[in-house]
């Protein structure tokens, strides 16, 4: 159910910076296990607390730093859970210009091109799962021709899976679950923890702008761990 994923900032303590959109980095670092605080009313916790790991700044500067936190960018968060990976931060620091944000709904093969920024993800990846130097043009070549082969067979197409997403999400929302949208969210809603009633409850709390970034955002995490787990059902047959 990709629970070890949504642990990605288990034991981080985030605090968000004034100009950073709190409702929507909020809702994403507690989504993955991150503790948060932020400027203003509410908070848990203060800018000085001595147990923040990192901050959250969009700025080039700020007056007061703490030389036992990270400063980060906001996107270095979105990356990392799009990549479920946690990145190397110094591309991300203060007042430098992040690495090209990878949209998840591109796919490189049908464009014919893949970014360097991609590249570097994957043999980060490859280095993290212990196979360095794993990331070669030819073996990339082969999964994604069994990739291709895997979704002409397996399913539906990603337009297609992520209209019947975006149904279900239209059918929660408005409270008209019919069919066989009906019945996927009713069994989930039955199945819910309590931290995941939490967590619906501040999405529905967020701005539709943000809401609608986050729900992206999660899509595409969920459509990449269903790939996952498609090839290596091919692999183990």
């Amino acid at each position: 159910d990709g629970s070890d994923k949504n642990k990605l900032f288990k034991g981080m303590r985030f605090f968000i910076g004034r100009e950073v959109s709190r409702s929507l980095f909020e809702f994403m670092l507690r989504s993955f296990g991150a503790e948060v605080g932020w400027e203003g009313e509410g908070s848990p916790f203060g800018v000085t607390n001595e147990r923040i790991t990192h901050q959250l700044v969009d700025r080039n500067e700020i007056p007061q730093k703490f030389s036992n936190r990270e400063y980060v960018q906001p996107q270095w968060v979105a990356d990392s859970i799009n990549a479920e990976l946690l990145l190397p931060i110094e591309p991300y620091g203060l007042g430098k210009l992040p690495p090209p944000h990878l949209s998840p709904f591109i796919d490189d093969e049908e464009e014919g091109y893949m970014p360097d920024q991609r590249k570097v993800i994957l043999e980060l990846k490859a280095q993290a799962e212990g196979h360095a130097g794993a990331f070669e043009n030819e073996e990339e070549g082969e999964e994604e021709e069994e990739d291709e082969e895997g979704e002409d067979a397996d399913g539906p197409t990603t337009a297609e899976e992520e209209m019947q997403y975006e149904k279900e999400l239209a059918a929660e929302q408005n409270g008209k679950e019919t069919g066989e949208a009906g019945d996927a969210a009713v069994t989930r809603s039955k199945k819910k923890s309590k931290k995941e009633v939490e967590v619906e409850r501040q999405r529905m709390m967020m701005p539709k702008k943000d809401r609608r970034l986050y729900d992206k955002i999660m899509f595409a995490k969920e459509r990449k761990a269903q790939n996952v787990q498609k090839l290596m059902h091919r692999k183990s047959t």
